[in-house]
């Protein structure tokens, strides 16, 4: 369904995105207390932080899927390409939109207009590999949907679905390959949640149980 910016269909939208960016913020901050315990041996947070990315992980996927959404004003764009199926349009999208972030930041320092902070180019060169394949006989490299498609394997098949179906790649193997994409991706929530409304959460009302 197609819908405008401000209609009845936007703002639920919205509304979805603020509550998806809070509990995705919320469940990061979760994993890396838990991450934290894991680094330093200690084996019974290895379940728990195992779940809370998995837990993080779903609200990125479902926030950014609302992004995507939303810039293309259409809530079925996915499911309209004739070549693909509905779930490789999505892998698509999200690798396109890692790929662009890291363009971007490759782009700022070699220009001279990244922060200080930022970490080194090469780093990011790195992480580009992931997403595209370059083409020594063109400028334009290649989209690898690989991330995308890993992103929506944890996502299904490793939070809260019973499946007979085994998962292309492990938690551990989808951190350890891609979570620098996935930081990337959670800078997205973090500038949405920062410039947020605070009306997340209003239909919610204690009084109203008691």
């Amino acid at each position: 369904m197609k819908f405008s910016i401000g209609d009845s269909t936007d703002k639920k939208l919205v509304a979805g995105l603020e509550d998806e960016a809070m509990k995705c913020v919320s469940a990061f901050a979760k994993f890396e207390r838990l991450a934290a315990g894991n680094a330093n041996g200690v084996v019974l947070f290895q379940k728990p932080s195992h779940d809370a990315y998995v837990n993080f992980i779903q609200h990125l996927y479902e926030f950014h899927k609302g992004c995507f959404i939303r810039e293309r004003l259409d809530t079925c764009w996915f499911k309209r390409s004739l070549s693909k199926k509905p779930e490789e349009v999505m892998d698509d999208a999200f690798s396109v939109e890692a790929w662009r972030l890291l363009s971007g930041i490759i782009s700022s320092i070699e220009k001279g207009f990244s922060p200080s902070l930022e970490n080194s180019i090469s780093y990011y060169e790195q992480l580009l590999l992931l997403v595209e394949r370059k083409n020594t006989r063109s400028k334009v490299g290649k989209l690898i949907p690989d991330f995308g498609k890993a992103l929506r394997d944890v996502r299904n098949h490793h939070g809260g679905h019973v499946t007979t179906r085994r998962p292309e790649i492990s938690v551990l193997e989808f951190y350890r390959k891609y979570h620098g994409l996935i930081c990337l991706l959670n800078r997205n929530v973090y500038t949405w949640n920062s410039s947020a409304g605070n009306g997340i959460g209003s239909d919610f009302k204690l009084s109203s149980l008691v």
